[in-house]
């Protein structure tokens, strides 16, 4: 168990270069790259995460078990809280856009993109309680 948290947490370190190397890229295709790579270990994480939870008494009883993962959820609680944040602004955006849409059609795109984005945030929302717990 310990050797799976410290992989995960290699992982973790791996995502925040990542996000360093985003933040300095001015290339929009390179960042593009970069965040599917990050998506990708997040995804994994999160997976890894969900697996251990019927363990997560056994890890709570080893101080340095219990410190690997008490990082990750942290972590990866609020990167899921960011991306939350992110679609909710995406919500208002589009629910601004629709009070001004032109046609009915343009109204009813954004009412499925609408629905599309809710349905992400609740299952980040379930990820986020399920590692919180």
């Amino acid at each position: 168990m310990k050797k799976a948290l410290e992989c995960a947490l290699i992982l973790t370190d791996k995502h925040l270069v990542i996000s360093k190397k985003i933040q300095e890229c001015s290339n929009y295709t390179i960042q593009k790259k970069l965040r599917h790579q990050q998506s990708f270990i997040e995804q994994q994480i999160i997976q890894f995460l969900e697996e251990i939870q019927e363990f997560k008494d056994l890890i709570m009883l080893q101080n340095d078990l219990k410190m690997l993962y008490i990082k990750l959820i942290n972590y990866y609680s609020k990167q899921i809280h960011l991306k939350i944040n992110r679609f909710q602004m995406e919500l208002d955006l589009l629910e601004f856009e629709s009070k001004f849409a032109l046609t009915a059609f343009s109204a009813k795109k954004h009412k499925i993109h609408n629905h599309e984005i809710e349905i992400i945030q609740q299952k980040l929302n379930s990820y986020y309680q399920l590692i919180k717990k």
